[in-house]
């Protein structure tokens, strides 16, 4: 069963006073979240009763009123942080700390916390030197 992402009528009112890149990156977090199925509900019963008197909007409602320039962007967002998700996970499996990492790859931590936020555009030699720090292979696939 996929889950879903709610709004009530109040947390809609105040995303929509955030800035422009703030709703973005909850956009693409959100998607993340709903894609891999890790959202979780309380009480599933009580909010689709909420949903239908109209006090929750659910999120794909909010998704399906975007522009579709505004979903390309939040999409894009969304690649970077998936990646970024994936290297915090492996760091913390690991037991490092970013500035552990950091270290042992001769970068400074600054350059390890703005790749797991998001924000630092990732090379694939980046990628090499973690998995080779990490001892990991690194696998690129296409699906």
């Amino acid at each position: 069963m996929k889950k879903k992402v709610i709004f009530d009528r109040l947390a809609r009112k105040e995303f929509e006073g955030f800035d422009q890149l703030v709703r973005e990156d909850f956009d693409a977090y959100a998607y993340l979240l709903e894609a891999h199925g890790r959202l979780i509900f309380p009480d599933a019963r009580k909010i689709s009763e909420a949903i239908k008197s109209g006090d929750l909007i659910p999120y794909e409602k909010i998704w399906n009123s975007y522009s579709q320039s505004k979903k390309d962007r939040i999409l894009q967002r969304a690649r970077y942080l998936k990646a970024a998700m994936e290297l915090r996970k492996l760091r913390k499996a690991l037991h490092l700390s970013q500035n552990k990492l950091a270290e042992k790859m001769s970068v400074k931590r600054e350059f390890i916390s703005r790749i797991e936020s998001g924000q630092q555009n990732v090379t694939l030699e980046t990628l090499y030197r973690i998995a080779e720090v990490t001892g990991k292979d690194l696998k690129l696939m296409f699906r």
